[in-house]
């Protein structure tokens, strides 16, 4: 009547093998209830589901609810565009193509500025070298 008694372990159900958790067990410490868990998480999947998610990933097989190629969707719903989403749709690509030819005209143009010849602009003239001789 005296004696404390501590808290049982919480661990998990089937812990023993038989079905009961393992702390149920007359005698069951928290250290062998931690083991018993530490085991069975550690137990590899069922056969049938290992290494379903990484073909799934890897598109070695299908997912469940893949409605299917998107982009073969997009073209249908394109099809089915009203007059202003065709507007939108051109003003779009119009926009695109002037931005990367107005990228593509800069770098050309920088290409050539930045590759000048300066052969003849490296010599002072006389002029310059009285200029530059001074005393300020």
């Amino acid at each position: 009547k005296g004696k404390a008694s501590a808290p049982p372990a919480a661990v998990a159900p089937g812990a023993g093998g038989d079905g009961e958790p393992a702390a149920a067990k007359p005698g069951a410490s928290a250290s062998e209830a931690f083991e018993a868990a530490a085991s069975e998480a550690a137990a590899p999947p069922p056969e049938q589901e290992s290494g379903k998610r990484l073909r799934q990933f890897l598109a070695l097989e299908p997912l469940e609810d893949d409605p299917g190629n998107q982009w073969s969707l997009d073209d249908k719903e394109s099809a089915q565009l009203s007059g202003e989403e065709e507007r939108k749709k051109l003003t779009a690509i119009i926009t695109g193509a002037l931005s990367l030819l107005f990228g593509f005209g800069y770098l050309i143009t920088l290409f050539f500025v930045e590759n000048r010849d300066f052969s003849d602009e490296t010599a002072l003239s006389a002029q310059d070298l009285a200029v530059l001789e001074r005393p300020s």
